[in-house]
């Protein structure tokens, strides 16, 4: 089959007797300057002791005394550069391993991209430039996700810089004029909705210009009300391109002014520790609204329940349940349970995982009594998630080599596993990936039973990234408490 593989550095020269030695430059790619106080870091492989922080200095040196030897990944970082791996083919690729021998030095030199930037002028109906509007960069895809804002100046001008490479959607916020005019939110292309804008492509080391955004004019919208939620401090609103933040003042009222006419929510909670309370709304506004009252409920709640294949009680500090806000997508959190316990949330949708020890397998993961196939549960003030894990101890385990050109082992290379049952996809829980050893070897353990396909490559850093159609790729069967061996070759 046909496959590559970044080719490794070996150590071939000598250094000082006290120890092994990795040093270098780094520089600006695309002039070749040195950069100075850019942050080195040296990773070892597998994951464990001798790694190491350190700055360069004015001529982008840095110098890297090992305290022993191994595999190291090597990555230097800069504000306003993306980082660089050594031996990388692409500007985020995992990067290729360096491999110290005792007494040695090895040399490197990583060449830093500064990220993308966009810039333009947004305009009024005479094409005369707009101060003080803000505008916002918001990564393609679905949702939209904001990467970065800037205000425009005295002539309507803005410029977004630290993007990262891809398509990007431009657009500007809602403003009041002096003459109380109104405008509306526009996107690059003339439109007022995602769908119907121009995507814009940024592209590391260049700044895509030119861009003119004319927003429409319209009716700005204001929304206020009561707060009846003790100890709520601010009023959050989320609306379809990001949230807002209004104080409530000691009558327990709130406003809004500025809003455009669309579906918004709106969360209080009562202030930390614990946010035991909450009061919510979703509504849409088409017209001034004065009367909104957000009443207090309790505070969403997760419990999380542990049990073994015979329905007892299971207790483990290695078992644990992560939660991650998904939705409202502009106010992600994160919250822990452990097996037995509570967990007061807030309101949203929440994605679920769970942690546990490499020898045992997931065999059931129950919301609210029923298995959900995106292990994700919405929650409103007043409700309690019930999360109820069954354990097995007879998890399937698959462990080989990967093996580049010539039958060489691929040290540090990421392999992938990729459920093709949907009972084996719901509970594989971040088990489907790992990372190949000085020798090439790699294993998984604690996965649920079921078919596979297997990739490694020096490319991907996500499962995403390979493509699970080509037919070179290996397909594995696992039953329930079977070790399975084989060996692999690096995906072409």
């Amino acid at each position: 089959m046909p496959s590559k593989i970044l080719a490794t550095a070996f150590l071939l020269a000598g250094a000082a007797a006290h120890s092994a030695v990795i040093e270098g430059y780094v520089v600006e790619k695309l002039t070749g300057r040195p950069l100075a106080r850019a942050r080195v870091s040296l990773l070892p492989l597998p994951p464990g002791s001798h790694s190491a922080r350190v700055l360069t200095d004015s001529a982008g040196r840095f110098s890297i005394p090992l305290a022993g030897t191994g595999a190291f990944v090597l990555t230097a970082e800069r504000r306003g550069y993306a980082a660089a791996r050594f031996g990388q083919k692409r500007w985020n690729g995992p990067g290729t391993p360096i491999v110290v021998e005792q007494d040695g030095r090895f040399t490197a030199e990583l060449r830093l991209s500064r990220l993308g930037a966009v810039s333009g002028t947004v305009v009024d109906e005479n094409e005369v430039g707009i101060p003080a509007v803000q505008v916002s960069a918001y990564r393609d895809g679905r949702p939209l996700r904001l990467a970065g804002q800037a205000a425009s100046d005295d002539r309507g001008a803005f410029r977004i810089a630290g993007l990262e490479p891809g398509a990007y959607r431009i657009r500007t916020g809602a403003k009041q004029l002096e003459d109380q005019t109104g405008l509306l939110p526009a996107y690059f292309g003339d439109s007022t909705g995602a769908e119907g804008s121009i995507p814009v492509i940024v592209r590391l080391d260049d700044e895509t210009g030119g861009l003119v955004i004319r927003p429409a004019q319209g009716r700005l919208l204001r929304l206020s009300g009561r707060v009846n939620v003790p100890g709520a401090q601010t009023v959050t609103l989320y609306a379809d391109m990001g949230r807002s933040l209004a104080a409530v003042d000691a009558s327990g009222h709130f406003s809004f002014e500025e809003l455009t006419p669309g579906r918004v929510e709106l969360i209080a909670e009562s202030a930390p520790p614990g946010r035991s309370q909450a009061g919510y709304a979703s509504l849409w506004v088409s017209e001034d609204q004065d009367t909104i009252v957000l009443d207090a409920a309790p505070a969403p709640v997760v419990q999380f329940r542990c049990q073994d294949a015979g329905g007892k009680p299971f207790t483990s500090r290695d078992v644990s349940l992560a939660m991650l806000r998904t939705s409202p997508a502009e106010d992600p959190r994160s919250e822990r349970a452990e097996c037995g316990g509570s967990v007061t949330v807030g309101v949203g949708t929440w994605q679920m995982s769970v942690t546990t020890p490499a020898s045992h397998t997931v065999s059931e993961f129950l919301i609210q009594r029923r298995p959900s196939a995106s292990n994700s549960v919405a929650l409103l003030p007043g409700q309690t998630a019930e999360i109820v894990l069954t354990l097995s101890s007879r998890g399937a385990a698959f462990k080989g080599r990967l093996l580049g050109p010539g039958g060489l082992p691929a040290m540090g290379a990421m392999v992938f596993l990729n459920p093709l049952d949907q009972g084996a996809a719901r509970l594989l829980f971040g088990k489907g990936v790992a990372r190949t050893g000085a020798n090439g070897e790699f294993a998984f353990e604690g996965l649920p039973p079921g078919r596979y396909r297997v990739a490694g490559s020096f490319e991907a850093q996500t499962a995403e990234e390979i493509d699970w159609s080509s037919a070179s790729l290996a397909t594995v069967e696992l039953d329930q408490g079977e070790s399975f061996t084989a060996d692999l070759r690096l995906a072409g």
